[in-house]
């Protein structure tokens, strides 16, 4: 499967998300990550290969993210910021 476009992927930097990224990149979509790294580590985009548009901000910042979404024809979100209730949401510990 080939994918053409660019990608949006936030929490890219995370341990889905840069698998996700990679994934991506190797289908041949052109992959934007948005990541303000406050859980998420730039050395996990590091070892992926390939080109990598990365925006260092917070998903909840209008700017930036209105700058990440530009030409994005395709929106995969992975970011636990996006759930839509973050408190209401248990985590197993």
């Amino acid at each position: 499967m080939s994918l053409s476009g660019i990608a949006l992927v936030t929490g890219g930097a995370g341990f889905v998300g840069s698998h996700l990224t990679s994934a991506l990149l190797a289908s041949g979509a052109r992959v934007r990550v948005i990541d303000n790294l406050s859980t998420g580590y730039q050395e996990n985009l590091d070892e992926i290969d390939g080109d990598i548009d990365f925006v260092n901000a917070s998903i909840n910042d209008q700017k930036s993210l209105t700058r990440a979404l530009e030409d994005v024809r395709v929106d995969l979100s992975r970011s636990r910021d996006s759930l839509a209730s973050p408190r209401s949401v248990k985590f197993a510990s």
